[in-house]
């Protein structure tokens, strides 16, 4: 009898883990440089569940908390040197029906450049350089992460960067929905990222919570730095899946290094 509870609990526990599908992540995808202003395709990504994601005229005649949907807004910002917004405009929103969408990102991330490059002729181009998958830790290979509970900065080449952003609860990047404030020492590294240009170096880092899931007998998996298996030195295949904890919650932030 105690096996089979043992079971029945472990399954719930599964379809529970399946079920709560919400996350949000606010990337920035820098595309140019021109008088000292940066020019980005910036992205919003909701994961929820299309029963609960159905608004409108998306038409979605069937669904339940089982099937993923992807929303992204995506905007072309222009920011000063110390990630002060600038402006921003929105151009899309879309959907995706599925587990991954890469694709849909990157296809809507081209749209976007495109736009910056047509209206602003003089840009210089940023190039991606590097980038790395932290495994959400506080410290990886090129920087770490340090914070108390009110404030944050990152150490990078023995250098210390505020993060003014953080304190811009009026950031249009940041989700009250999903984020319910508190410590800011519940965050981790997700990923580095530099992008270079003739006049700068940009180093983003995102920064993510969320809850780590355990293994099936109960232990938590070691976090450990990788790198992908993608090359990542072309301005107009910059986009990538970002990783995601359980109920995660997730933003870029960038540095002129």
């Amino acid at each position: 009898m105690k096996r089979y509870s043992l079971i029945l609990l472990l399954l719930l526990v599964a379809m529970h883990s399946f079920a709560c599908l919400e996350t949000y992540q606010f990337k920035i995808f820098p595309v140019g440089l021109s008088e000292g202003k940066i020019y980005t395709v910036d992205v919003q990504i909701r994961r929820t569940n299309v029963r609960k994601g159905q608004w409108g005229n998306t038409k979605i005649e069937q669904g339940s908390e089982f099937d993923v949907m992807w929303v992204m807004w995506t905007h072309l910002s222009v920011y000063d040197q110390n990630q002060n917004l600038i402006s921003t405009a929105p151009v899309d929103t879309v959907i995706a029906l599925k587990w991954h969408y890469a694709d849909t990102l990157q296809k809507y991330y081209q749209k976007g450049m495109q736009m910056i490059l047509s209206k602003n002729t003089q840009l210089e181009l940023f190039s991606p350089d590097y980038i790395s998958f932290c495994d959400f830790q506080k410290e990886c290979k090129l920087l770490s992460l340090v914070s108390s509970k009110n404030k944050a900065y990152v150490s990078y080449a023995g250098r210390k960067f505020d993060l003014p952003v953080l304190k811009d609860t009026a950031f249009y990047g940041f989700d009250a929905l999903s984020n319910s404030g508190g410590d800011i020492r519940s965050y981790n590294v997700s990923s580095v990222r530099i992008y270079k240009c003739k006049s700068m170096q940009l180093l983003l880092v995102d920064i993510a919570k969320g809850q780590i899931l355990s293994n099936g007998d109960g232990s938590v998996p070691p976090c450990k730095e990788f790198t992908p298996d993608f090359p990542y030195n072309d301005l107009n295949k910059a986009t990538y899946e970002e990783p995601l904890m359980h109920h995660g919650y997730a933003f870029d932030v960038f540095l002129v290094i």
